[in-house]
């Protein structure tokens, strides 16, 4: 599997791989890798790191697959939930089931001037 992502419920910025930020160097904020999934509807929240593969690691180490968390049918795209943490806090920490869309960029190919 290549990267994939999503993009913020409430920002619509993808949810970076922290591969991208890696890889421009600082000219991304870090803060964009940080995210809250939401992979199935009534479930808590995953909060941490993404890595482009679909895996988010916690604060403590503890990765989360969040893509085998998905419920989807046979040949349908997989839906989730998800923000960037610090959009999560400025939309009032949102629970109500919105599915997010597929980031065109998959979370990597990206150019800078977006998340500047």
């Amino acid at each position: 599997m290549g990267f994939s992502s999503y993009e913020c419920n409430k920002c619509k910025k993808s949810i970076l791989s922290h591969h991208a930020v890696d890889h421009y160097q600082g000219e991304i904020p870090f803060r964009y890798t940080e995210s809250v999934w939401f992979p199935k509807k009534d479930m808590e929240p995953i909060i941490g790191y993404y890595d482009g593969y679909g895996n988010v690691t916690d604060d403590e180490g503890q990765e989360t697959n969040v893509y085998a968390m998905m419920e989807h049918e046979p040949e349908q795209v997989y839906e989730c939930m998800v923000y960037h943490e610090d959009c999560w806090h400025e939309a009032g920490k949102p629970t109500k089931w919105v599915p997010s869309n597929h980031a065109e960029d998959q979370g990597f190919f990206v150019g800078t001037r977006r998340y500047s």
